[in-house]
């Protein structure tokens, strides 16, 4: 059947609404989060288990101690989370297991077993500038760059790499950690409120300066197994819930020459799950590749829309888990190609009187009502209860129109 644990330390919209989507290609979905998040409203989760109170100081233990009952009850063949924190944090936990290997009870070579499936086995892909690297490896072009894990280095570094330029922190989203800075005191800036924020790169977390690219802004979401790609949707941003935010108004599109760069980057990384890069279009040769800005090795903001678009992202892959082998066919990688679709909740973050909620497609939760509700009342309350964006680390300076689609 093929066991999903569908897993949050934060409130993720779009991974509270992929249960209907994963239920509906055949696969068993469980869930993991606190008792209050939106994952934990869904009714199409078959069992919902919750972290310790604990678990919200960030402890390692509460953390492990959630995923081991989680284990115990629901026996999933697959973890999926899109909270880029918490994926730091699971491969903290796969270090720490992997140096006792040979001495793990069986609960813990459980959890080790199902890190080992659910995430790259080599720890710096995660980050900014080993994912880069990858994309770089597997034949796309990327920008000029330059990598640090202490302000220090990138105090030093920055005047011989020349302003302005992007400075983006490892494992931070939802357009969180990305910085546009233009001289030495926006730099000053950033450190103060990070500092604040105890947010600061790490050997384990390095930071990506790199400079800004011209062009059309896309976004490519695709799934793989065991370096196998399975297949991979386009489609440019229209409207972002908030400044360097998710997309909340998108357009499709169809970008074939695209596959062997994807398929060689699937490769490199021997990559099971659901990934994206945000890409510049910067040559008007329909040939051409595109320039990498970001990788991301995680669901992305897109694949939610599955139904609007037609997308066979998540049925490969809930197929391949059963079968323990890639299924990949010849059909189109979507074919609602050239469809303005509205991302539900985020367009109604963004404008709840939005002309684009009456007139485009959206993918409304209307088969999931208890997660329904539970947005309605997080994102429809009064103006003055809501937020506009995640509270998590400091926001991104001025910036010029353009980069970052970080989902």
């Amino acid at each position: 059947m093929g066991k999903i644990l569908f897993a949050d330390m934060h409130n993720n919209s779009s991974l509270a609404l992929m249960p209907s989507l994963f239920r509906e290609a055949g696969s068993a979905c469980f869930g993991l989060s606190f008792p209050h998040s939106l994952l934990a409203h869904s009714t199409l989760l078959d069992r919902h288990f919750t972290f310790p109170p604990g678990a919200r100081t960030g402890t390692m233990r509460g953390m492990v101690r959630g995923l081991l009952d989680a284990l115990k009850g629901g026996e999933p063949d697959f973890l999926l989370t899109n909270d880029e924190l918490f994926i730091r944090n699971l491969l903290a936990a796969r270090r720490h297991l992997r140096l006792q290997k040979d001495r793990l009870p069986p609960d813990g070579a459980r959890l080790l077993a199902l890190l080992e499936t659910s995430l790259v086995t080599n720890d710096d892909f995660f980050t900014r500038p080993g994912s880069q690297d990858a994309a770089r490896t597997a034949g796309f072009p990327v920008l000029d760059s330059f990598t640090a894990d202490s302000w220090q280095a990138i105090k030093a570094q920055a005047p011989h790499f020349g302003y302005p330029f992007y400075l983006k922190l490892s494992f931070e989203s939802g357009g969180q950690g990305v910085f546009w800075l233009t001289g030495p005191e926006d730099l000053s800036a950033v450190m103060g409120k990070c500092d604040q924020a105890n947010i600061h790169p790490a050997p384990d977390a390095p930071a990506l300066a790199q400079k800004a690219a011209p062009g059309q802004e896309v976004s490519i979401s695709f799934s793989a197994w065991r370096g196998t790609l399975l297949g991979y949707e386009v489609y440019i941003p229209l409207k972002k819930a908030w400044k360097n935010g998710p997309t909340s108004v998108l357009k499709t599109t169809f970008r074939p020459h695209w596959a062997e760069p994807l398929r060689a980057l699937v490769s490199r990384l021997d990559y099971t799950g659901f990934g994206g890069l945000d890409v510049m279009e910067t040559s008007s040769s329909p040939s051409s590749l595109p320039t990498v800005i970001e990788v991301n090795l995680r669901p992305t903001h897109s694949l939610q829309m599955g139904r609007q678009t037609g997308s066979p992202l998540i049925p490969r892959f809930a197929a391949s888990l059963r079968q323990g082998s890639p299924a990949v066919d010849e059909g189109p990688l979507h074919t609602q190609n050239h469809a303005t679709l509205t991302v539900f909740p985020s367009e109604l973050q963004r404008d709840r009187h939005s002309q684009y909620l009456y007139t485009c497609p959206g993918n409304v939760p209307w088969d999931d009502p208890g997660l329904l509700r539970a947005v309605m009342n997080q994102f429809i309350a009064p103006k003055r209860q809501r937020r506009t964006a995640p509270p998590r680390s400091p926001s991104a300076n001025t910036e010029p129109a353009r980069q970052e689609s970080i989902e």
